[in-house]
């Protein structure tokens, strides 16, 4: 598909950077060759997104792309807890402040991340292998929990075995009962390679239980 963007006219950074944030087939696009391989009107039903030309696309969505031209934040900013105006990520990437790369949580980590949770709420896994798991995963997390902010960051760390120890607290709002949620925890975080490889998570799941409502609510 890229290579039939290209022989469109259309330049291949665009095209890879286009369907990354789109999700949408090249092919489906049809952009159309000349003066700045501007995309027709049927990028806009294909997409929902007024057509644009590659300037004007490439100003607009620059911060996806690091200047070695690869795509670097994989979510909208304002995306609940892993995006990079969220309370959980900014807490996070203080703590790891100097030790990992990335524009948004899911950035920090690698692809061959390991999580556990050894403290958590019934029902919830205990080990996640990889990226894309933890993706989906947290995917659905603003459907249960909107965060506020995030505080009390305490950072503990041992150079020798690029571990750091986090323990911090986050606070929001259950979105199905209007509760309060506040939730204390400690992250263990193995860095390799300035990418997050290795996770271990602790929290309190009294808190969830009090702002879902616990016997009947859902998880935070």
């Amino acid at each position: 598909m890229v290579d039939g963007a290209v022989a469109a006219g259309i330049s291949a950074d665009y095209a890879l950077v286009l369907r990354r944030l789109t999700g949408v087939g090249i092919a489906a696009i049809a952009v159309i060759a000349g003066n700045g391989a501007t995309p027709t009107g049927d990028t806009e039903k294909v997409t929902g997104q007024l057509a644009t030309t590659v300037r004007e696309f490439a100003e607009r969505h620059a911060r996806y792309v690091d200047p070695g031209g690869e795509v670097s934040r994989t979510v909208d900013d304002d995306t609940p807890l892993v995006g990079a105006n969220s309370p959980f990520f900014r807490i996070v990437k203080e703590g790891l402040d100097g030790l990992v790369d990335g524009e948004d949580y899911y950035d920090l980590l690698a692809e061959d991340v390991v999580f556990e949770f050894v403290i958590t709420v019934p029902g919830y896994p205990r080990r996640v292998e990889g990226r894309q798991a933890i993706v989906d995963l947290y995917s659905d997390y603003g459907d249960y929990v909107t965060l506020h902010g995030a505080d009390n960051l305490r950072v503990h760390r041992d150079p020798e075995t690029s571990v750091v120890v986090l323990e911090y607290e986050v606070h929001g709002t259950s979105v199905h009962t209007g509760r309060p949620y506040d939730n204390r925890f400690v992250s263990v975080v193995t860095v390799r390679d300035r990418k997050v490889a290795h996770w271990r998570d602790y929290l309190d799941p009294t808190a969830v239980f009090d702002a879902q409502g616990w016997p009947q609510g859902g998880r935070a």
